[in-house]
């Protein structure tokens, strides 16, 4: 079996980390702080591809992503 991430997958990290450094990182502090989260930030995410879920009542085909993927981006969120 071979566990190295696909080129897609890779390409889904570097999204997501360069989306969670760039619009997240700055203000995690003061989010924190103030204990909120802005939904407006859930829009932006939705182009980083890190809003969407292996299963959900609202996926479709173009929108579920697998297992693995949906770890990759809670992974490149959580870092920052």
């Amino acid at each position: 079996m071979d566990f190295r991430p696909t080129e897609e997958q890779e390409l889904l990290r570097r999204t997501v980390r360069e989306f969670a450094e760039a619009e997240i990182r700055p203000h995690v502090m003061e989010w924190d702080e103030a204990q909120q989260f802005p939904r407006t930030l859930l829009a932006e995410a939705r182009g980083a591809r890190a809003d969407r879920h292996p299963v959900s009542p609202r996926s479709t085909a173009a929108s579920a992503m697998s297992a693995v993927d949906y770890c990759i981006c809670i992974e490149e969120l959580a870092r920052v």
